[in-house]
């Protein structure tokens, strides 16, 4: 009898540990799908929309070259842009370890290609500038720098649309893993509960027979 009872206890122990070993093992991959849609999809979207940010300062600040008449003006707009530029290229290569899809990589690799020709134009404009050559300036700035400025936007714009997109599958899968994890949970409890109950009979029935054995 006291053999029978230490394995039903067993059992019942066993069941016990297979709901709770489940629930941890979905809760950690409900967890770690929650880390990836902040890591790879979060952040990167205020880093992407941070470099847009500066870009656009970059910009502003590219014309004003054209407004100083000496040097050291033209010199100290130049650096100003140059730093945005500088601070784009730190957030960028953080953003760049966090590229999942195929389509931010293309996108990302369509504003390396533009944002190399826009430093380029930058120069030119800077070079320009110090001849105080301001309509030769002021012609390249809205024409060729300007298509050079429109694919680096358009290549940012992209990156925030797949991110974008890319979050909103992240949260669809998660919603979708956790639904899956709640109706796991529910058939293995039921599960645990009719065999914990048939566990229940069994050992009454072992006892109740000895007991009306003595009655």
């Amino acid at each position: 009898l006291s053999t029978k009872l230490i394995l039903t206890f067993i059992v019942v122990a066993i069941i016990s540990g297979i709901v709770g070993l489940v629930g941890i093992v979905n809760i950690t991959k409900i967890n770690d799908n929650d880390n990836i849609l902040y890591d790879n999809m979060t952040v990167p979207l205020s880093e992407v929309a941070e470099m847009a940010r500066l870009f656009q300062r970059a910009r502003v600040n590219a014309r004003d070259l054209i407004l100083y008449e000496e040097k050291a003006d033209i010199d100290q707009a130049y650096s100003e842009v140059v730093a945005y530029l500088n601070e784009i290229d730190t957030i960028s290569q953080s953003f760049e370890k966090t590229i999942v899809q195929d389509e931010v990589e293309a996108a990302f690799s369509e504003f390396n290609v533009a944002m190399k020709a826009f430093k380029e134009d930058l120069k030119q404009v800077y070079e320009i500038s110090l001849l105080n050559k301001d309509d030769e300036a002021f012609a390249f700035t809205k024409g060729e720098m300007q298509e050079t400025a429109d694919a680096v936007r358009e290549s940012i714009d992209k990156l925030i649309q797949f991110k974008v997109v890319g979050a909103q599958n992240q949260s669809d899968s998660n919603t979708a893993t956790a639904k899956q994890a709640t109706y796991t949970m529910i058939a293995i409890v039921a599960a645990a509960m009719l065999v914990a109950i048939g566990l229940g009979v069994f050992v009454s029935n072992i006892i109740s027979k000895p007991v009306k054995t003595i009655s």
